[in-house]
């Protein structure tokens, strides 16, 4: 069962760096910061972000639901994306 929750916090994890880095990475690379450098810092924010996240839950409790990952997942998402 943990291998199984590992998969999902890893995937959760890639899918919040493709968010960071397609948000943001692009963003300072036209402020002139070389390439490689913005996405490097927007893939390590989103690996912080979910690393945030996911030690927010596990501290309420001492371990983290499959629950408790989605509302992660979804503070996440909110975070970073904007209705308009």
């Amino acid at each position: 069962m943990a291998t199984n929750m590992h998969k999902k916090i890893a995937g959760r994890t890639v899918a919040t760096i493709v968010l960071k880095i397609s948000t943001t990475g692009g963003g300072s690379a036209l402020l002139g910061a070389e390439v490689w450098l913005s996405l490097a810092l927007a893939a390590w924010v989103g690996i912080l972000e979910v690393a945030e996240e996911l030690s927010k839950a596990y501290l309420e409790d001492g371990k983290i639901t499959e629950a408790e990952l989605n509302e992660s997942a979804s503070r996440i998402i909110a975070k970073n994306t904007k209705e308009k």
